[in-house]
């Protein structure tokens, strides 16, 4: 009975969903480490860098995705996915304080978006992992 070894079946359903979020993670982490001028004056840009320089936030999301990332590969993932949620839902409210404290202009908008992402990835960390149909053994090769 012989199991093919591809990425996806060592990592999983789980495991593809921790670095896909890693990927994300990691090009939040490169646009607040390397912005652009213009953007980095934007209304979000400005009230993020009043809390803590933008560099900061930027080490903040690399160091989750390296969390996330690594956890993908972890048979026990939990840390990934708690690390992922905290991190959407902190970046949710931190764009709330901004609509609400300095009426930064479309702030509600991150707000919901990152409430949204992070209630997404609670709810998929809540789902056992499934055997992927390529992942199991290959009937032709000699399994049943």
């Amino acid at each position: 009975m012989k199991r093919r070894h591809s990425v996806a079946c060592r990592v999983g359903r789980r495991g593809i969903t921790l670095l896909l979020i890693g990927v994300l993670d990691i090009i939040m982490a490169i646009s607040y480490l390397f912005p652009n001028p213009v953007p980095r004056r934007t209304p979000s840009n400005t009230f993020l860098n009043d809390v803590a320089p933008l560099s900061v936030w930027g080490v903040l999301w690399a160091a989750v995705a390296v969390v996330v990332i690594a956890s993908a590969f972890r048979a026990d993932d939990r840390w990934g996915f708690v690390i992922a949620t905290v991190l959407k839902a902190f970046w949710a409210l931190l764009h709330m304080g901004a609509a609400v404290i300095d009426h930064v202009d479309r702030a509600y908008v991150s707000t919901g978006i990152w409430l949204a992402m992070g209630g997404l990835v609670w709810l998929i960390s809540t789902w056992p992992e499934a055997a992927w149909p390529c992942c199991l053994p290959d009937p032709a090769e000699g399994g049943d």
